[in-house]
């Protein structure tokens, strides 16, 4: 279940990763790749919440799946422990714990630029409202052991071409500083930093990539699964953005799912 839920989260881990870099190097290399493996974890954490879906909890409301746990809430108190436990190793607080913040808080925000998906409970306990974003460039995948399907591997495959950037990024990242002398206005810079370099990224994706054909066939796959196998038993809605242009990649793929499915593309709400 471990392995699946990263694989399902290409994009969550490497967000995860580079804000661990930016956090910097400790004393030797193995402390430095343990704290990053650390904030790739805090970065694919809030998926946690599909254990309970396993046991047979609801799915629906603050304990389903993108729920509580996916709140800014949540990761404020993620942070909190964050920063008590750099304390504890001697190092600097706050900018760990801002960095912990930014880490856990990323994947609420990445999940609300997903399609064919709800959006999360990032403002909960202060609203009861599922924040999604008009534009969505990011596949959602499938979560648990349904990942070991058609539809996850090719969401995997998309989300590896998209932030593959980032993975690089983070693993070419040579001289970061070291992690004790981190200040908080830096830790806010490199956020800042990381930020826009994720934003670039889903830019790059929804103006270039998604029209190569590779991708444009990964994704017409899953659409036009998603508007066959689903039409049935879930709530449907156009695809947020959806555009009627001719020529090949992207256009070509969404016409494609049109024809098929009968309907415009879907996503599940």
């Amino acid at each position: 279940m471990v392995v699946i839920l990263w694989v399902a989260s290409l994009g969550h881990l490497a967000v995860g990763m580079l804000v661990g870099r930016a956090h910097g190097t400790l004393v030797t290399r193995r402390q430095t790749v343990l704290a990053t493996a650390a904030f790739a974890g805090l970065a694919l954490l809030p998926d946690i919440d599909v254990i309970g879906l396993a046991l047979g909890g609801p799915d629906d409301g603050p304990a389903g799946h993108r729920g509580v746990t996916h709140s800014l809430l949540f990761a404020a108190v993620l942070a909190v422990g964050g920063g008590l436990w750099a304390r504890r190793l001697g190092m600097r607080p706050w900018p760990t714990a801002f960095l912990s913040f930014v880490a856990v808080a990323s994947h609420g925000l990445l999940d609300a630029f997903s399609y064919d998906s709800r959006g999360p409970y990032l403002l909960w306990p202060l609203s009861d409202l599922r924040v999604a974003s008009p534009w969505r460039p990011i596949p959602g995948a499938p979560t648990g052991l349904e990942f070991i399907s058609a539809q996850g591997f090719e969401v995997a495959a998309i989300e590896l071409i998209y932030f593959s950037p980032l993975i690089l990024f983070a693993l070419l990242w040579r001289r970061p500083g070291r992690s004790d002398e981190l200040t908080l206005r830096g830790a806010l810079v490199r956020s800042t930093v990381i930020g826009a370099c994720v934003l670039g990224c889903l830019v790059t994706a929804d103006l270039v990539v998604r029209d190569t054909r590779l991708v444009a066939y990964l994704e017409s796959r899953s659409l036009l699964r998603l508007a066959v196998e689903d039409r049935g038993h879930i709530r449907l809605t156009p695809w947020p953005g959806h555009r009627e242009v001719g020529g090949v990649g992207r256009a070509g793929a969404r016409k494609q799912v049109v024809e098929s499915a009968s309907d415009v593309p879907m996503m599940r709400q």
